[in-house]
């Protein structure tokens, strides 16, 4: 049985500062011991690169006045929500994280891997239609 994982290395390139709990080391740890202790070899796991979700990927979960309130401010900075910040690469790693839960359901579903695992960040369990939250900004998780 074949198990896809998602991953890119983008991930780790925004954070939200040394205090925040969210950090790019869960990611880059995460990497570090699967290789470390072979599974990134293992002829039973299937590696996926991650691919920006398209701005039509986002509107089928999301308000085009959500996506907005993230892709302007990461041009400079902001905050979506008290616990949620908007840094200058939020809109692009958030994208890439869609597109990274859109490629683990796919492959599944086309028969590519028995099941997989999305190991991406931003996550997206916080977040709604049209809102964000707990440093969460997109929903697209399968």
């Amino acid at each position: 049985m074949v198990t896809g994982l998602v991953y890119h290395p983008d991930y780790v390139k925004y954070d939200f500062g040394i205090d925040h709990p969210e950090k790019p080391e869960r990611i880059s740890r995460t990497i570090r011991h699967l290789s470390d202790v072979g599974l990134l070899d293992d002829p039973e796991i299937r590696l996926f690169r991650s691919e920006p979700a398209t701005i039509e990927d986002l509107k089928l979960v999301h308000t085009t006045h959500y996506i907005e309130r993230i892709m302007f401010p990461s041009e400079h900075g902001g905050m979506l929500t008290p616990d949620t910040p908007v840094t200058p690469r939020t809109y692009e790693i958030a994208r890439l994280s869609a597109g990274g839960a859109i490629l683990a359901g796919r492959a599944v579903v086309e028969g590519d891997v028995r099941n997989s695992f999305a190991l991406i960040r931003p996550l997206g369990h916080h977040a709604g239609r049209d809102f964000g939250g707990g440093f969460c900004y997109s929903t697209i998780l399968l």
